[in-house]
C-alpha cells in the first residue's frame, strides 16, 4: 500500500472516530494520536488491518475489528484477521459497537498488539 493511501485511510478513520464519539475531545490529543498512527504505518509500509485512535487515555476508537475476544472491566481484546489488539486499564466499558468498530471508555493504561 502506498504511503498516500495509508495517510488517506488514516484520515478517513479519524473522521469516522470523531463522528462516532460526538464529544468535545481536545484537538491536541486527536492530532497526536492521528500522527503517531500515520508515522507507524508509513515507516513500516504496512497496513495493520485495524486502527487505534486514543483520546487522552479516556477513550479509544478501534476500527477494522472482526471479532470480540474478551470483555471485562480491566481488559478488552478484539481480533482483526490473524492479529489481535487489546485495550487494558480500569473501569473499561464499551460505549459503541458497530460492524467493524468499537469505542472503549475508561482509564486506558495501555494498548497491546499481538498476532
Amino acid at each position: 500500500m502506498s504511503r498516500i493511501a495509508v495517510v488517506w485511510r488514516a484520515i478517513s478513520v479519524i473522521m469516522h472516530a470523531l463522528y462516532m464519539l460526538k464529544s468535545r475531545m481536545t484537538a491536541y490529543t486527536v492530532v497526536m494520536g492521528f500522527f503517531d498512527d500515520i508515522k507507524r504505518r508509513a515507516a513500516t509500509g504496512t497496513d495493520y488491518g485495524y486502527y487505534v485512535v486514543l483520546f487522552g487515555g479516556k477513550a479509544a476508537y478501534i476500527g477494522g475489528i472482526t471479532r470480540v475476544l474478551e470483555i471485562s472491566g480491566a481488559r478488552m481484546e478484539f481480533a482483526s484477521g490473524k492479529q489481535t489488539v487489546a485495550v487494558c486499564g480500569e473501569e473499561l466499558e464499551v460505549s459503541e459497537l458497530e460492524k467493524e468498530s468499537v469505542i472503549v471508555n475508561g482509564r486506558i493504561t495501555r494498548i497491546e498488539e499481538g498476532g
